[in-house]
């Protein structure tokens, strides 16, 4: 670090005191991509770099606490360097000037600067491994998850804020409640069919999503008298944060779940904390329901008897999620709405491939008013 007080000096300064230059942040975009990285490695992702200079720049990287370096002894006392989590936190900077970058070559007249593989963007949760499984698990899988929802959101939601500025900002609002409210629907579609009554009991246990526990923490801090929920980790809040998405995807988060409880039976449910907006967990309070103990054992009973039963694949969620906000942009932009939303398509077909952004573009011609067809459920 070139300053010793940062506080003499600009925020931007402090920045680029630890990020300086095309070689520091470059090593930090490729550990980023990964978990560890051997010397060799980044080398071969630098290659008209200096082997030299690369030493030294790991050397005081690791210094400033950006990376640190893990030796292996073993015979060939392998070395391999990695992120701290400081180092990290850097990365979501580096991410709005790599898509800052994309844009401006765009611009350019392809003879000048034509658009390589190497310049696409890049977004955590989503690599090689997880592409080639999803076309090698089509039949058993749709290879989607929470992930891709998060990203498909924020990547729309930002396209129709930069066209629209504050009535883009509305807009988005505006189609995460109807997205919040046919989801709810189709939930008390659903408990109605079984002979059940839309409740609070029965709202937790028809979701329509699977929570992997290795990506969600929600605990139940009170049944009664109102029911409190607290969420330590969120895959939604993750995929924003690492992607330096986080201003555009905690629309999603202001206005979902009140319109799910409300589309559900016409419940209050506050959202009174919020990862998104520095809390340490996002809480819920579903106003004026509450659960006595025989009721928690009935619940934990019937969501093992539910099973997935009630769940809907990733791919029906990210139609649904991609229809809601085409609809809305084009009943309050018009067509401009419309083709600031396949902007956003096409940002997300760069990113990850033209045939997951068909199949999104496929299921998003569902009638999600209404329960899909016996079998689709899963």
């Amino acid at each position: 670090m070139k300053y010793k007080n940062p506080r003499e000096i600009s925020p931007v300064e402090v920045f680029f005191s630890f990020v300086d230059g095309r070689l520091r942040g470059a090593i930090i975009w490729y550990l980023a991509q990964g978990s560890s990285m051997r010397y060799s490695e980044l080398a071969k992702s630098l290659p008209k770099t200096n082997p030299k200079l690369l030493v030294q720049q790991l050397r005081t990287m690791e210094q400033d606490g950006l990376i640190e370096r893990t030796v292996f002894h073993e015979s060939s006392h392998r070395v391999e360097y990695s992120l701290t989590e400081f180092g990290r936190s850097t990365f979501p900077v580096l991410q709005s000037a790599h898509l800052w970058a994309i844009d401006y070559v765009k611009s350019l007249p392809p003879e000048v600067a034509p658009i390589t593989d190497d310049m696409r963007p890049i977004y955590k949760g989503k690599d090689a491994a997880r592409q080639a499984q999803r076309k090698k698990d089509a039949e058993e899988q749709d290879g989607f998850g929470a992930s891709d929802h998060a990203i498909l959101f924020a990547l729309i939601a930002r396209s129709l804020v930069r066209h629209f500025g504050e009535r883009g900002e509305n807009a988005v609002r505006a189609a995460v409640r109807e997205y919040g409210l046919q989801r709810g629907r189709r939930m008390a579609l659903r408990t109605l069919r079984d002979g059940l009554e839309p409740n609070v009991l029965n709202y937790l246990a028809y979701g329509e999503w699977i929570p992997d526990p290795s990506e969600r923490d929600s605990r139940f801090s009170a049944y009664e008298p109102e029911v409190r929920m607290e969420n330590y980790r969120c895959p939604w809040y993750q995929a924003w944060k690492e992607n330096g998405l986080m201003e555009y995807g905690c629309l999603y988060c202001q206005e979902v779940d009140a319109a799910l409880a409300q589309g559900y039976n016409g419940m209050t449910l506050d959202l009174q904390t919020n990862l998104a907006a520095g809390d340490p967990f996002c809480g819920f309070v579903f106003r004026g329901c509450g659960l006595t103990p025989e009721q928690v054992a009935e619940l934990e009973q019937r969501q093992r008897a539910l099973g997935n039963s009630a769940k809907m694949p990733w791919i029906y969620h990210l139609g649904h999620l991609l229809r809601a906000m085409e609809d809305t942009a084009r009943d309050i932009f018009g067509q401009q709405g419309v083709n600031a939303v396949s902007e956003a398509m096409e940002e997300y077909a760069d990113a990850f491939g033209k045939e997951a952004a068909g199949m999104i573009r496929e299921s998003s011609r569902q009638d999600f008013d209404s329960l899909p067809p016996d079998g689709a459920e899963k």
